[in-house]
């Protein structure tokens, strides 16, 4: 008997802090998306203040781009480069479009010291070498900054 009242009230224990657990989950859950926007949004208004560096890739006809895509995401890993992407060309039928450049990469530094260490950085160099087999000719580049409003 006493067993049973005391099973009957450790469940009743646990019952009751059971909303408190879910309550206690659903604010750490809120906390963490709270922070993501807050880091994105930060993120996004200091984007005037970064160095952007765009590369554009001549890349040979008939390879697969998956792989070459998967080499060159490798560059994300580089500590000083931010807001790193790959992206494929698509075709608009627009006679103005760089078409030659199958695969355009951007990416964005803190400053031009982050980016003249990414220039040099092993990884990069590395990746230099390791993906001209892919090019047919030589990658084309873009630096800019945001232009003050």
């Amino acid at each position: 008997m006493k067993i049973s009242i005391y099973l009957l009230l450790l469940s009743i224990f646990i019952s009751c802090k059971q909303p408190d657990v879910q309550n206690q989950i659903q604010t750490l859950q809120s906390e963490s998306l709270e922070d993501k926007k807050s880091a994105y949004d930060s993120n996004d208004q200091n984007e005037e203040h970064l160095f952007h560096h765009l590369v554009f890739l001549n890349i040979k006809a008939n390879i697969d781009t998956s792989i070459l895509v998967q080499e060159l995401q490798k560059l994300a890993e580089i500590d000083d480069v931010k807001n790193f992407n790959v992206n494929l060309y698509k075709d608009m039928k627009d006679e103005r479009a760089l078409s030659d450049f199958g695969i355009m990469m951007k990416m964005s530094f803190i400053d031009q010291d982050a980016y003249e260490r990414y220039q040099v950085d092993s990884l990069h160099q590395n990746m230099i070498m390791s993906t001209k087999q892919y090019m047919a000719g030589p990658p084309v580049s873009y630096d800019y900054t945001i232009f003050p409003e």
